[in-house]
């Protein structure tokens, strides 16, 4: 998104009068920012729910209407012009389903060996087209799938009509997993909130696969 001029800012501001006149102060913008660089893209304000008391207001932000939350994040890249572009292009130029998943796609790609592959929404076995893993690792012929739970938290809570269809399919492929015998690891909004547990555990995952597809070569 590119930045915009205070001029600009203010006569939009102008035309938007009386439709959202909520605005982020510096302690907003810069917990914004922070998030960001260490999830390599901006967080979406559910993300912000599981942050702490300081990102709050950006939840709040959030819930007030696309504008706003457009607004601060154009705010923040006329401070801080190395801010991660928003949305769901990784940094490699992929396009993934959503942004939570684009995040982990990109913690993924930073520590994957050539000999680790990652799939995107490919089928989870060769008998059903349906039903698709999010993000699937393969190295050789070992394979682990992760499922990117964007609508809830660990308590699978949710607080709207699409964060509950999201979690109704998102127990629709636990279910199908559970039929095959598979454990899928399941990435949820809450675990957004740390970034390095984060990474470690994308770290794990690949060094998981690794290890799977050298215990099959042996005899």
């Amino acid at each position: 998104m590119p930045s915009i001029s205070s001029a600009q800012y203010s006569a939009r501001a102008r035309e938007m009068h009386g439709k959202n006149d909520f605005f982020p102060d510096h302690a907003d913008l810069q917990t914004y920012y922070d998030f960001a660089m260490e999830l390599g893209a901006p967080p979406n304000h559910q993300m912000c729910r599981y942050r702490g008391v300081r990102a709050q207001h950006l939840v709040f932000l959030g819930e007030s209407g696309t504008y706003a939350w457009a607004r601060m994040d154009a705010m923040a890249r006329q401070r801080w012009p190395d801010l991660p572009v928003a949305g769901k292009v990784a940094a490699d130029k992929t396009l993934l389903a959503s942004l939570p998943e684009r995040i982990i796609y990109q913690f993924l790609t930073a520590g994957r060996p050539p000999c680790v592959a990652i799939d995107l929404h490919q089928p989870i076995d060769d008998n059903s087209d349906e039903f698709r893993a999010d993000i699937t690792l393969r190295c050789r012929d070992a394979a682990h799938f992760i499922e990117v739970v964007g609508c809830c938290a660990h308590d699978r809570v949710v607080r709207n009509a699409v964060e509950k269809r999201g979690l109704i399919r998102t127990e629709q492929r636990e279910r199908f997993y559970e039929s095959r015998g598979m454990q899928p690891s399941l990435i949820f909004l809450d675990d957004f909130a740390r970034p390095q547990e984060l990474k470690a555990q994308c770290t794990a995952l690949i060094e998981r696969v690794l290890r799977d597809a050298e215990g099959r070569k042996k005899p």
